[in-house]
């Protein structure tokens, strides 16, 4: 990638207006629109217009194919987590010339740097949710948890946490609503507990066999009695999926 000027950057993005008219709406992060400082021939890191007071925005990705995901707090953090990275040769120019990454010195960098990206993607999801609860929404939340949480930040106790469980948790409830799966997926991610030990009485085979999945996952020792009582469950595939958990509590032990 490469560093785009303020004109370069405002040009780009009235091109997107123009030329992808259809999607457009993806250049968008929580309904506002975003200015683009960094591209490559397929992909962009941008930032996101808020309001006139802000102080800061998050960084996102933008992939070839027009998908936003959480990247950096700011533009701060993108910066200092870049310099520390290449200080410890967490990223190092390899010598065909491609930049390479040793996974756990740029953790430590990102996570020196970035500690707040789970509030924002937790705040992102509040904002936009009322307005569009499709799966897709859902599956944003998930790739930016499961992206912080690759990086061991973890996702600490708050009002802000519990919004969102509780928000995952009576969409779950909903029998209108097709997609428990993604749900199950986010939950996961929260580590919510209890949410997924409701998950485990679900219609849906596929939310129980994953909800008993992701107990065993999270090693949440709390739910192996509830996890076990679904080895009597009527579907093959939700008896396999307790008996890969009670195998994965057996070896974390």
């Amino acid at each position: 990638m490469f560093l785009l000027s303020l004109e370069s950057g405002v040009k780009e993005a009235q091109t997107w207006i123009k030329e992808h008219e259809k999607i457009a709406l993806l250049y968008k992060y929580a309904g506002k629109p975003v200015l683009p400082i960094c591209m490559s021939d397929i992909e962009f890191l941008a930032v996101v217009a808020m309001d006139e007071e802000q102080t800061t925005s998050p960084v996102i990705h933008i992939s070839e194919i027009g998908e936003i995901s959480l990247r950096y707090t700011n533009l701060t953090a993108m910066m200092l987590t870049m310099a520390e990275s290449y200080e410890t040769k967490g990223l190092f120019i390899s010598p065909k010339g491609y930049i390479e990454k040793d996974e756990k010195k740029y953790a430590a960098a990102y996570r020196k740097y970035n500690s707040g990206i789970t509030n924002l993607a937790l705040e992102r999801f509040l904002k936009i949710f009322p307005e569009d609860f499709s799966w897709q929404t859902v599956e944003l939340l998930h790739n930016d948890l499961y992206m912080s949480n690759s990086y061991g930040i973890e996702i600490p106790l708050s009002s802000l946490k519990t919004k969102v469980v509780n928000t995952l948790f009576n969409l779950l409830q909903d029998e209108k609503y097709d997609s428990g799966f993604s749900v199950v997926l986010v939950l996961e991610e929260l580590r919510a507990v209890d949410a997924l030990i409701q998950g485990l009485q679900h219609p849906s085979k596929w939310v129980r066999s994953r909800a008993a999945f992701a107990l065993g996952k999270i090693k949440a020792f709390e739910a192996v009695e509830f996890v076990s009582q679904l080895l009597e469950d009527p579907d093959p595939m939700v008896q396999e999926a307790v008996k890969e958990a009670l195998e994965m509590f057996r070896n974390q032990r």
